[in-house]
């Protein structure tokens, strides 16, 4: 089984783009999954989430500032609701992960969250 951290880029129309304050050209969402078994449940993940995104939705709810993800501070009022009229193109992207930063993610994520990580599992 192998991890998959997905992109996706919006762009933002700069015609509708607010100029007045400091709003970015294009968001990104991150996400991660672990446990795909083939290209097939792989490009059909991609696909679902695609379509969950573009047609699901009538915009998206994004961080303004993809580093912010990382900060251990976050919270998830700081994000920003962009219509998809707002949005002129819309890209993904798909990236295999290796199993340390798998590992490392979930440990993070765990201490982020308040939960004392697991020590048996995690592959060094």
């Amino acid at each position: 089984m192998t991890a998959y951290f997905f992109e996706f880029t919006a762009h933002i129309d700069e015609t509708r783009r607010p100029k007045d304050v400091d709003f970015p050209k294009e968001v990104h969402i991150h996400e991660t999954y672990d446990g795909i078994e083939s290209k097939e449940q792989l490009v059909a993940l991609f696909n679902e989430r695609v379509t969950a995104l573009t047609q699901r939705q009538a915009g998206i709810a994004v961080f303004p500032d993809a580093s912010r993800m990382r900060d251990a501070e976050i919270t998830f009022d700081q994000r920003i609701y962009i219509p998809w009229h707002m949005v002129t193109h819309f890209r993904g992207r798909v990236v295999p992960m290796a199993q340390k930063a798998v590992d490392e993610g979930v440990k993070l994520a765990k201490e982020i969250d308040g939960e004392a990580p697991p020590e048996e599992g995690l592959k060094n």
